[in-house]
């Protein structure tokens, strides 16, 4: 597959679309970064030349749905407005004309809380790759601050962490506090090594949870810090 061709679908489609909106313009910049790390996690993992385009091009599809969100509906909250990755899948296939499953799968499953179990092992990996990825751009970039007045975070946050699973998104509130655990919690669906490396070298779990921690001083902050930092060093020892 050739990532250029591929590029200029996209730019084409994007097109149609204000880039002066700033939900418009976020998620095109978003693209961008989530191509670079789906690239890094296919060299990581020794893949071909061949799938690493791949790669690049299904992380370039991934939130192609959101663009016609953002547009109709002003929103990114699927649950209100429209499944961004079935609505991307669906337009890659019926409105580009791509042929593609792998494609189509990387795209509708890279937002849902786990992938079918009945994927073969290529889909399995592309759609890793394009989780991991998106999964790393938002933790390094969204919630750098917490404007929170009062500390609310729900138990469902906590016992989900505690258990090593991704938080659920019945676990409640949008408080600046529990989103900022809720991307932490992200950790727990990561595939590659070379997430949890990158997640170690820049120190994001402290400073991510210091962040509530050092307004509210509430000592379970530090319990579940220390429980995934061990999570991340022992996958980092191949544990």
């Amino acid at each position: 597959m050739d990532y250029k061709y591929y590029l200029a679908v996209f730019n084409e489609y994007v097109s149609t679309f204000d880039m002066k909106d700033l939900m418009i313009k976020s998620k095109y910049e978003h693209t961008f970064r989530v191509i670079r790390y789906a690239s890094e996690i296919a060299r990581s993992i020794n893949l071909s030349v061949e799938d690493i385009e791949l790669a690049k091009i299904c992380a370039l599809f991934h939130d192609i749905g959101r663009f016609q969100q953002a547009s109709i509906y002003h929103s990114f909250i699927d649950s209100e407005t429209i499944d961004h990755g079935d609505l991307g899948s669906d337009i890659i296939k019926n409105e580009l004309k791509i042929d593609n499953n792998i494609l189509y799968i990387s795209t509708k499953y890279h937002n849902k809380y786990s992938i079918p179990s009945n994927l073969d092992e290529r889909e399995k990996l592309f759609s890793k790759i394009t989780r991991d990825a998106d999964k790393l751009d938002i933790m390094f970039t969204q919630n750098l601050d917490d404007n929170d007045t009062s500390y609310v975070i729900p138990n469902k946050t906590f016992e989900c962490l505690k258990n090593h699973k991704e938080v659920t998104k019945s676990s409640g509130n949008k408080t600046d506090s529990n989103v900022i655990l809720v991307h932490i919690g992200f950790i727990y669906d990561l595939s590659f090594i070379y997430c949890f490396k990158k997640i170690k070298d820049h120190n994001l779990v402290n400073k991510k949870i210091d962040l509530i921690y050092n307004k509210f001083h509430k000592p379970e902050l530090l319990t579940i810090r220390d429980e995934i930092n061990k999570y991340i060093d022992n996958k980092l020892e191949g544990k």
